[in-house]
């Protein structure tokens, strides 16, 4: 009997082994790149991308990550072996963004990341992923 308690206790408050546990985890980035001096934005990103103008003479990156049936400190991990990161290069006038592809993870992982771009309303997109800048 008081085994069948200290289970149920253990259970609702978490005391058990996590080793087997598997779940959801999500980590929201944000990078702001100033933008003066550069009359153009290249966007070479393999991630799912979206594009928003906003008032501001920085681009800001917003990176959303969701990993699904993965153990706690994986998500850590890939962060900190730069799995996310997406680079910027600034070359004459221009502003590239580019990050290294990545490989699916192992199955029965699932990822999911999104990223949108908040780009200054002062650009104006010429082709898909090239922005110029249209006023000083």
């Amino acid at each position: 009997m008081h085994k069948k308690v200290f289970l149920i206790l253990a259970i609702s408050l978490g005391m058990l082994p996590t080793d087997f546990a598997f779940g959801q985890f999500t980590r929201v980035l944000y990078k702001t790149i100033p933008l003066e001096g550069l009359d153009s934005l290249v966007v070479d990103l393999s991630f799912e991308t979206s594009q928003e103008t906003w008032a501001s003479n920085q681009l800001m990156i917003e990176t959303n990550i969701q990993l699904f049936q993965v153990r706690q400190g994986i998500l850590e991990n890939l962060l900190e072996n730069g799995r996310y990161d997406i680079d910027s290069k600034a070359s004459s006038k221009t502003l590239k963004l580019a990050n290294t592809p990545v490989n699916a993870l192992a199955s029965p992982v699932r990822e999911v990341i999104q990223v949108k771009l908040y780009i200054p309303d002062t650009f104006r997109e010429i082709s898909p992923g090239v922005w110029l800048k249209t006023s000083p």
